[in-house]
């Protein structure tokens, strides 16, 4: 957290005006938090409806500077302005003020807000917060006074510390007294910091030469430390000013610690001036109860007294007497004295409202009715109010006077009575049917009977037989399609009449055309409509008409069933109650419900039915009757068919008839209806599977391994299945199965006879219908599904299955692997040779691989073994046995195997010599004797190319065993700094299912590795090597081997693979190895003090610290640094050689910008320690190279252009003696090494020596670290 170092003029030790401008508003509100633990909450509300203006947020603490300028409010960061403070306090400690105008953020809005302070940074404490928000309600705006800024006090606190500086906020006079509030925001009253117990604080508000003292209200009321302080105020009339002063002081005595605080904010906000105010409303009723249906009579809008009912009273005239009711209200926010009612109209004279009443508060409302005991109120009660047609109005008005103000104040209002005639309306309705006799059908007898689909004519006659004008009279009749329809005169005056008939204008509809549309009772209604002309009053009347319509009608329904008890309509063939019965044995019955359902007796009433042979005429048949006929009705017998699904199967249908006479219209009826039953033979199914292999299309019903998909191993399979309902019987109780598929007894749905069900792997149940992997080894591959069930209505158990099959094939695929390994070749070992005569040895066979061989070995002198049915490989078979003591042959210990000995492979002798006057040394091939068969033409000493000597144990009982292998080959290889020999090895590896023709194995840096083109069949490997590559540098190889199916080259396919070979760094030289001739240093822009505590005994000193941002250039004394005359920078070397020779102390001055920065001194004869790592100042040696000889020695007198040359020197003596192996081989098969050997190995003691050296060589490579 920053603090900021802005400071305005609010007030420092002090409050005073803000030092921003402030907003205009009919209202503040405040509210605040403790922070003695943060997080803080401010909860603040807003009143619904109004705007906020502006909102300020301060905040204090306590800080041993100006302690935090900003705080987080609602997770953002706010920046505040310093308005008060540093102010001392107690100890180091010093209060702080601080304000921000968070308007913009948006943070507070109409209703309930919460703002979360967070992050406030004071060492001692942030004391707390407090938000100031100025509103505007739309009401008349508020004086707004706001003084801010940072006044402490604590009574015990020497001069201006002890008290606050009174704040005095002045405004001008008023006529009448005004109230308002003062908001004010205290800190550090009481709290953990603030010792945690109460202390005692005092408030003064001075105001008009009186002071209203508040004691102890300031106690952390927001959270510890923070108090938020809302006092009314009451501004008399005349005053012109309000001071406000903190105290802390116990003026109670309670004997606590008066309280230290920090005042931070004050605002005092006035309401306008109070002005007296005052309401009269006049309501009057015409309820003869004089209590009830009081109304604001005028019209007078948007005043108060809106609030009662409006509305203008109508009464007739001479017949009505009204009441009226007087409702004074004070409206202003005065007391109101002195207050009388003045209205001729109700004889009164200035009399004074009710006792009961008295002076009206603001707000306060007093009503006057006819009751009251003033008998001067009687007037209110108006007889015969409406002496004549028209309106009559009422006026009373009202006054008073502001009990402080003075002011007098008044108001009046009338109230209206309109008197009327009365009006009164009437309408006849008449009809006639087919032309007969006009009607006032008022009920169903009176009205006329007709047939159904007469025509109906009506006629109208509207009739004024009231005392008052009608205007605007109109018909509705929604029946005949008449709404509001005029009846062609505008007024109708008392005792008029108008009729109107279908030839009258806009009543055409009064002859309705097939009226009898339906059978019974219709009804419609005809109403009209009128208004008083005068008095505005509504009228209405109405009158029904009756008709009624006959037709005779009649009803048949024909019923069927086959067990006798269950009767179905049965239709149509399709319909779902069709009964279903079995070819050869079903019996029918069936049964006729003849209904009259028209509106009179039917007579001569004949049912027939022709497939039964049925014709026969029933009884007369009442309105409503309904006659049910069986086969045991006389003349019905033939209702009950034997054996009526005997022959072909499939539907059996007969229709009945019924024909009548209406016996009042004689009119002729009939109707008819069907009845069926469906004769099946029986279930029947059939299931029909099919196999895909992409599961959307080419679906095959592969019954046959050759009808059969084709897929390749690890193909997927979908099957489907069809479910068929051939028979003619709905099917129940399916169920599916698929063993093989993992499908057991999973129900389906009820099968339709006809229909087919479609079930795939999209239905859950049958998810296994996508097969995945099916094709898991190559074949055909079956499974069969079947499915069972029953006849729904015989319960016979039908079945099917299906099978289908898939044939897997491996996929004709191109892949192949390769992997590049290399080998580091070892230097050619030193061997061990022998020294005496040799009585065992172990052999390694390094000749072609031979299975199941017999192997002979026999000494000239002694010493025999044989080994049958071995494997031979190639520079991996050792041959030893237990009886040969772990040797290939043993001739005993102190024993000779003679100067030769004699080794057969399945037959064929090789001779090798066994004497030591040819080098037989362990890790090197055996001597061959000049004797030998094999190889021919062979001298004594030459390499044997079938055995290698891995030990030998000599008659003195020495023991010489072959050095360690390393050129084992690997991913990746180091090769000595000096270089090495290195072969690549590649494994190139068939890894498809086919025969594969191996094009190419390509490296690009060695080029073509394969000798010639070859056949891999599936998982076949072979394996090409490099010719030895001699490496002294970091390289990477890469090989791509490529290839195609065989006989197939469009089906190719690669693979790549690489190794890197990495060279060991230089060794790490130190004084060990000679005094230095050049070093290397790198540059770290550090000062000295980062040197290690070793000072070489005082020899190294340093001085002066560069700037790590910029380069310098790195000058030594007596000898010579590259690069010369350029700079370096951090991170960079510095090469330094010697002139000849370093002098023993050597200078080095770091140079930046043409000054030298740092001086260092560093002592480089080697008397004193001096290694790679060691800094001195800014440098860090890396590189030591040393000159010939040891410490000590002649190091450090040849130059940097003699090394190089040795260093020549010796790489063109290496490729030297790499070129002339085979001599090198030579000379050492004839002894020159074997005299070094036997002159190291004449002592016992020489290995124990050698051994004993080491941890001495450890200390000198340890030291070069």
């Amino acid at each position: 957290m920053a603090s900021s170092g802005q400071l305005l003029a609010d007030g420092n030790e002090t409050l005073g005006p803000p030092g921003i401008a402030i907003a205009q508003g009919t209202g503040t509100i405040m509210a605040g938090t403790g922070l003695g633990e943060q997080p803080g909450e401010i909860n603040i509300s807003i009143p619904a409806g109004a705007s906020v203006e502006q909102v300020l947020l301060y905040w204090e603490g306590l800080d041993t500077a100006a302690g935090d300028s900003t705080a987080v409010v609602n997770d953002r960061t706010v920046e505040g302005i310093r308005i008060g403070g540093p102010t001392k306090w107690g100890g180091s400690n010093f209060s702080t003020t601080y304000r921000a105008d968070i308007t913009a953020l948006g943070l507070v809005a109409p209703g309930e807000n919460t703002l979360i302070i967070d992050d406030l940074a004071f060492s001692k404490i942030a004391n707390g917060a407090g938000v100031l928000v100025i509103v505007d309600d739309g009401g008349v705006k508020t004086d707004i006074m706001l003084r801010d800024g940072n006044d402490v006090a604590y009574k015990y606190w020497s001069d201006s510390l002890n008290s606050t500086v009174p704040q005095t906020f002045t405004f001008g006079s008023a006529a009448a007294q005004r109230t308002g509030k003062l908001s004010m925001a205290v800190s550090s009253i009481s709290g953990t910091v603030s010792t945690g117990e109460f202390r005692p604080s005092a408030i003064d508000l001075t105001v008009a030469g009186g002071t209203l003292t508040f004691n102890n209200i300031l106690d952390s009321v927001d959270g510890q430390e923070w108090d938020t302080v809302v006092l009314p105020v009451i501004i008399p009339a005349g005053a012109t000013s309000l001071t406000a002063q903190l105290f802390s002081e116990d003026r109670l005595g309670l004997g606590g610690n008066p309280a230290s605080m920090s005042w931070s904010t004050a605002v005092l906000t006035l309401d306008p001036p109070t002005r007296p105010l005052i309401e009269l409303c006049t309501l009057v009723t015409l309820a003869p109860d004089m209590v009830t249906g009081f109304s604001d009579a005028d019209a007078i809008a948007g005043d108060g007294c809106d609030r009662f009912a409006q509305g203008i009273p109508v009464g007739i005239a001479g017949a009505v007497d009204g009441t009226y009711q007087l409702v004074v209200r004070n409206t202003g926010a005065e007391r109101l004295v002195d207050v009388v009612i003045d209205s001729p109209d109700f004889d009164l004279a200035n009399v004074a409202i009710p006792a009961s009443c008295g002076s009206l508060e603001p707000g306060e409302s007093c009503v006057i009715a006819v009751d009251e005991p003033n008998a001067a109120f009687l007037g209110l009660n108006q007889p015969n109010v409406c002496p004549v047609r028209g309106d009559v109005s009422k006026m009373a008005s009202v006054q008073g006077r502001g009990e402080i103000s003075g002011l007098s104040v008044s108001d009046d209002d009338p109230a209206v009575v309109r008197c009327v005639t009365e009006p009164h309306i009437s309408i006849i309705k008449e009809v006639r049917l087919n032309g007969g006799q006009f009607v006032d059908a008022n009920t169903p007898a009176a009205g006329p009977v007709g047939q159904l689909g007469a025509d109906a004519e009506y006629r109208f006659t509207v009739r004024n037989d009231g005392t008052e004008a009608l205007v605007n009279p109109r018909i509705t009749d929604a029946a005949l399609g008449l709404a509001d329809v005029d009846i062609g005169v505008a007024r109708l005056a008392p005792g008029d009449s108008v009729v109107l008939g279908q030839t009258s204008s806009g009543y055409s509809a009064l002859y309705a055309s097939g009226r009898c549309d339906t059978i019974g009772v219709h009804l419609n209604t005809a109403k009209v409509t009128a208004r008083g002309e005068l008095s505005d009053t509504p009228v209405e009347a109405e009158d029904p008409a009756y008709i009624s319509c006959e037709k005779p009608q009649i009803e048949l329904l024909k019923q069927v069933s086959i067990d006798g008890v269950n009767f179905f309509d049965a239709d149509a063939a399709g319909d779902a109650d069709v009964p279903v019965g079995i070819v050869g044995l079903t019996d029918a019955s069936y049964r006729f419900i003849v209904k009259n359902i028209g509106s009179e007796l039917l007579r001569s009433v004949r049912v027939r039915d022709e497939t039964l042979g049925i014709d026969v005429v029933i009884e007369d048949l009442a309105s409503g009757e309904t006659r049910i006929i069986d086969a045991g009705v006389s003349g019905f017998g033939a209702l009950y068919q034997p054996g009526r699904c005997d022959g072909e199967p499939g539907n059996k249908a007969n229709v009945a008839r019924v024909d009548a006479q209406g016996a009042v219209t004689g009119a002729a009826v009939s109707d008819e209806n069907p009845a069926n039953v469906r004769c099946i033979t029986g279930p029947a199914i059939q299931l029909l599977k099919q196999v895909s292999l992409d599961g959307k299309q080419q679906w095959l019903d592969a019954d046959t391994a050759e009808a059969g998909p084709v897929a390749v191993l690890g193909a997927d399979a979908y099957y489907r299945l069809l479910v068929r309902n051939i028979g003619d019987e709905n099917l129940t109780n399916l169920v599916i199965n698929d063993p093989t598929l993992q499908i057991r007894d999973v129900t389906i749905a009820d099968l339709p006879a006809g229909a087919e069900l479609v079930l795939t792997a999209g239905d859950n149940r049958f998810a296994r219908l996508h097969a995945q992997g099916r094709c898991d080894a190559v074949g055909a591959k079956l499974n069969v599904a079947a499915v069972k069930g029953k006849g729904a209505v015989t319960g016979v158990a039908v079945s099917d299955d299906d099978p289908a099959y898939i044939n897997c094939e491996a996929p004709v695929s191109c892949a192949l692997s390769v992997d590049k390994t290399c080998v580091v070749k070892a230097a050619e070992p030193e061997g061990k040779l022998c020294t005496a005569s040799i009585s065992a040895t172990t052999l390694r066979y390094t000749g072609p691989s031979i299975a199941n061989a017999i192997v002979k070995f026999i000494g000239k002198d002694g010493g025999e073994a044989v080994y049958s049915g071995v494997n031979l490989e190639s520079k991996v078979s050792l041959l030893t046995m237990p009886s040969e003591n772990g040797y290939t042959v043993d001739a005993g210990v102190g024993e000779k195997l003679g100067s030769k000995m004699t080794i057969t492979i399945n037959g064929r002798e090789e001779i090798i010599h066994t004497s030591c006057s040819a080098a037989y040394s362990a890790g090197r091939p055996a001597p061959l004797d000049s004797g030998t068969p094999y190889p021919a033409n062979s001298e004594k000493g030459d390499p044997s190319p079938n055995w290698e000597v891995v030990n030998f144990r000599q008659k003195d009982d020495i023991v010489m065993v072959e050095p360690p292998r390393i050129d084992t080959a690997a991913d990746s290889c180091t090769v000595p700094h000096q270089g090495a020999d290195v072969v690549f090895r590649y494994k190139v590896r068939n890894t498809g299912s086919t025969s594969l023709d191996l094009a190419s194995v390509l490296d690009d840096k060695l080029g073509q590795m394969l000798p010639s083109a070859t056949t891999l069949a599936a998982g076949e490997t072979t394996i090409v090597k490099s010719s030895p590559v001699f490496i002294n540098h970091t390289v990477t190889n890469t090989v791509v081997a490529t290839g195609s199916v065989a006989g197939n080259a469009g089906a190719s396919c690669a693979a790549s693979d690489a190794v890197t070979v990495t060279r060991e760094a230089a060794p790490v030289k130190s004084c060990e190895d000679g005094k230095p001739v050049e070093l290397v240093f790198e540059y770290t822009g550090q000062s000295c003090e980062a040197s290690p505590a070793n000072d070489q005994d005082g020899k190294f000193s340093c001085s002066g610290s560069p700037n790590a941002s910029k380069p310098v250039r790195v000058i030594a004394e007596s000898a010579t640094a590259s690069p010369a005359g350029e700079t370096i920078g951090v991170g960079g070397f510095v090469t330094v050689t010697a002139n000849g020779k370093f002098d023993s102390q050597t200078d080095f001055s770091i140079v930046q910008g043409g000054k030298t920065v740092q001086s260092i001194s560093v002592h480089l004869s080697c008397s004193k320690a001096l290694n790679v790592g060691d800094r001195f100042g800014s440098l860090i040696l890396r590189t030591f190279k040393p000159g010939e000889g040891g410490k000590g020695g002649k190091g450090g007198k040849g130059g940097k252009g003699d090394d190089k040359h040795k260093y020549d020197k010796k790489h063109d003596d290496k490729k030297s003696k790499r070129d002339d192996k085979p001599s090198k081989h030579d000379d050492k098969q004839h002894g020159d090494k074997k005299s070094k050997h036997e002159g190291k190995e004449s002592k016992r003691d020489s290995k124990k020596s050698k051994h004993d050296d080491k941890p001495s060589k450890h200390d000198e490579r340890k030291q070069g670290r």
